[in-house]
């Protein structure tokens, strides 16, 4: 079962409390949207949310940085890791926004079911992330996602 959850907590500059709640709200959605777009194994939905540019760091399972430059990256990225496994349910945690502008940067702790297409058992994994949206002509658009993970129960 998919959970979002809705509480989190906000630090802002100038603007109203009600307003900034709102932009953080959109952008927070926006996160869970994509996330869902994963799971959904819908490519399309899932890259529609990124900008041109977008970035994306991670470690990879040996340790090794990694960094990914643009929309068409995440494509090509999101459909091989599609072929190898499907994306299982989902939980965003404690998720904290800063609205600076029509710029969101949400950072929360996550937890996913890798399902191996091959057969082999489901991995739970654990993380942190932090995801930068902004918003341009009535369309929020993730521009930066930089998140590290590890399998549920290793220290």
């Amino acid at each position: 079962m998919t959970r979002w959850v809705l509480l989190f907590s906000l630090v802002s500059a100038g603007a109203s409390g009600q307003a900034l709640e709102g932009l953080a709200a959109e952008a927070l959605a926006e996160e869970n949207a994509t996330w869902q777009a994963e799971v959904d194994g819908d490519v399309d939905a899932f890259v529609s949310r990124l900008a041109a540019d977008f970035v994306q760091l991670t470690t990879e399972p040996n340790g090794a940085p990694s960094i990914m430059n643009g929309r068409q990256a995440a494509a090509a990225s999101i459909e091989e890791a599609l072929a190898a496994m499907a994306f299982g349910d989902f939980e965003l945690q404690s998720p904290h926004a800063r609205v600076l502008g029509t710029t969101v940067i949400l950072s929360y702790r996550f937890k996913q079911e890798y399902l191996p297409r091959s057969g082999e058992p489901p991995t739970s994994v654990e993380g942190v992330a932090t995801s930068i949206w902004s918003k341009d002509s009535g369309k929020w658009q993730n521009v930066h996602f930089h998140w590290f993970s590890q399998p549920s129960g290793e220290d």
